[in-house]
């Protein structure tokens, strides 16, 4: 990993003294990628902060409000919870303007995780629909997959274990192959969908 930092920042160096920003973004983001996956969230923060930035000149202000949902999640990965629901509401706001429903479903997704946490289940169902709702008028399968199966976490929540199953179904069908934060979630949930155990008391467990 910290090869791989250090390859990614050489490719990134050598792109700062070019005029063409897109691609300057491009490695900014990949650069803040691996520094996540080294768990160095600050540098990855700063990374994927100028990344928005030079998405945002180079015209693309979809790209720039994706990039905010990984500032939100290297705020929260930093303790920075405030900042985060922040920044996510500014952020949401802005993908609605913009029309960006792939945007839009990541954030509403965020804050569907939110009201689950809280306990907070029917609302939590509502915002995780309302994710999986607007992912799917973006063709994005991954995206998708990634709200459905917070979407059978909620389904659990109130006890619909067949809903919760169908979700759970649809989302590994979307992605086969999921990364590893979503292949330990699917192997959790489907333990829970398939047991006897109360689901709503296993979220207030």
């Amino acid at each position: 990993l910290h090869a791989a930092i250090r390859l990614a920042a050489l490719h990134r160096t050598a792109l700062e003294g070019e005029a063409d920003r897109l691609r300057l973004a491009l490695a900014l983001d990949n650069e803040g990628d691996v520094r996540k996956l080294a768990t160095d969230y600050e540098g990855a923060f700063d990374c994927w902060k100028r990344c928005a930035g030079l998405f945002e000149e180079a015209g693309y202000p979809r790209h720039a409000a994706w990039i905010e949902s990984k500032l939100i999640s290297a705020d929260r990965y930093l303790g920075r919870f405030a900042e985060a629901r922040a920044r996510r509401q500014i952020a949401l706001n802005r993908a609605r303007e913009l029309g960006d429903d792939n945007s839009v479903g990541i954030y509403l997704k965020m804050y569907a995780v939110d009201a689950l946490e809280r306990r907070e289940f029917d609302e939590a169902i509502r915002l995780a629909e309302a994710a999986v709702a607007a992912l799917r008028r973006t063709g994005e399968t991954v995206t998708l997959s990634h709200a459905l199966v917070v979407l059978a976490n909620t389904q659990l929540a109130s006890n619909d274990r067949d809903a919760a199953r169908a979700a759970l179904r649809e989302a590994q069908l979307l992605e086969p192959f999921p990364d590893e934060e979503y292949r330990v979630r699917q192997a959790v949930l489907t333990r829970q969908i398939e047991g006897n155990a109360n689901g709503r008391l296993y979220f207030d467990d």
